[in-house]
């Protein structure tokens, strides 16, 4: 069954309905925030040179382009998230289809709530959720940034976050009750 939520009250109340994907609904958060830390709270990123090591590499002249320009991005904005958020918006306008490219989108989501920019955590986000639609960490990331917007538009899009979290939650109880 496919659940409709209008309040973020309203998807505590009914997520008590379904005990199960409420448990899985909680773990998945529950590991996002222990991968990001306490809510409101996000260690710094790894340094830049483990960053670059763990991407994956792209072919040709391009790939010693990009590494050079994700080592410029943080040797030049000198650990200020904001800076860093800038400089790998400007990586993605001028290298569109890299291969980096969902690395960087999840760096600018985490940097963007260091930096406590909710709208930037839910303008990548997005972008992010396009290459990674069922990802219950980037949806639980999406559902933080848009609780913190006190706007209609944003609450209804949070609420939106929620019904998809819990749609996947729902589909993996209902793939592990299939196998046994």
């Amino acid at each position: 069954t496919r659940l409709e939520f209008s309040s973020y009250g309203h998807c505590l109340a009914k997520m008590r309905l379904y005990p199960v994907a409420a448990m899985r609904f909680i773990l998945m958060l529950s590991l996002g925030f222990c991968a990001v830390g306490t809510v409101g709270q996000v260690p710094p990123l790894a340094p830049p040179k483990v960053l670059l090591a763990a991407m994956p590499r792209s072919q040709g002249s391009s790939a010693s382009d990009e590494e050079s320009a994700l080592n410029e991005v943080f040797r030049s904005a000198q650990d200020n998230p904001q800076l860093i958020i800038k400089n790998l918006e400007d990586f993605l306008v001028r290298f569109p289809n890299s291969a980096r490219r969902e690395i960087v989108l999840r760096t600018i989501c985490t940097y963007a709530q260091q930096a406590n920019a909710p709208e930037v955590a839910i303008y990548y986000g997005q972008m992010l959720l396009d290459l990674a639609p069922n990802d219950p960490q980037v949806l639980s990331s999406l559902i933080e940034a848009a609780s913190q917007q006190s706007d209609q538009p944003s609450r209804e899009l949070g609420i939106g976050f929620c019904n998809r979290l819990i749609t996947i939650a729902e589909a993996q109880r209902d793939k592990a009750a299939a196998t046994g």
